[in-house]
């Protein structure tokens, strides 16, 4: 595997001032987001340590780290990066509506006129970016942006802590939910009722919005889940 492009990303994002168990943690991260490790891969420490050349204290922390977050689990065979099963992506997707539900609600009740006017020129590029057939990748992380644009409006620090914590695990989903392009369609929908409200300090329907967009994604996760497990049959 070729470790310099994450190197360089966590490098652009975070600097390089960072302590090389973090930037350990942070480039295993980028290579299960970029999907090119992949849940249910072993993780040999020697191997890992001989690739990224560096020395077994920071990498046995930033594997610590990993564990702590739920991205790495023991098994019989030792290390490996989990994999989520449909009974996991469902307890999930049903935390995550709670959280993102309370967070629309307060972003509702407390976003400053400029606050909202980001949420709404995020949602405006994300519906141009659709109706240009952007890609799958590219979509995902405006949609990341919409989702943590609101979040941030809620001004809820325990929210966000507490979602921090569980979005680390997103990155284990694997494929985004836009390759889909009926779920494509959806998501603008969805994403058009959560802004609306949103801007009209319509709490209750803020919260209803996002539980129900979250609820809609579970379904198109389960069904990305059983085309996967289909073709891993053929």
């Amino acid at each position: 595997m070729d470790w310099s492009k994450f190197d360089a990303e966590i490098t652009a994002q975070y600097g390089d001032k960072l302590p090389m168990a973090q930037r350990i943690r942070h480039m295993v991260l980028a290579a299960i987001a970029a999907r090119t490790l992949l849940p249910g891969t072993r993780i040999i420490e020697t191997e890992l340590g001989h690739q990224l050349q560096v020395s077994r204290t920071p990498l046995r922390e930033a594997m610590a780290g990993l564990k702590a977050d739920g991205i790495l689990r023991h098994d019989d065979d030792g290390i490996r990066i989990r994999q989520l099963d449909w009974s996991a992506v469902t307890n999930l997707y049903e935390m995550r509506a709670t959280l993102e539900g309370m967070a629309a609600r307060q972003a509702a009740q407390r976003a400053s006129h400029a606050e909202k006017n980001v949420i709404n020129a995020i949602h405006q590029d994300e519906t141009q970016m659709i109706s240009q057939s952007a890609n799958p990748d590219q979509l995902a992380k405006i949609n990341m942006r919409f989702h943590a644009s609101i979040l941030a409006a809620a001004g809820n620090p325990f929210l966000t802590e507490s979602f921090d914590r569980l979005s680390r695990l997103l990155i284990l989903l694997g494929v985004p939910a836009y390759t889909l392009p009926s779920r494509v369609r959806d998501i603008t929908k969805e994403h058009q009722s959560i802004n609306a409200a949103i801007q009209s300090s319509n709490l209750e329907t803020a919260e209803e919005a996002m539980k129900i967009h979250l609820m809609h994604g579970l379904e198109a996760r389960l069904q990305l889940m059983a085309e996967l497990n289909i073709s891993d049959l053929d």
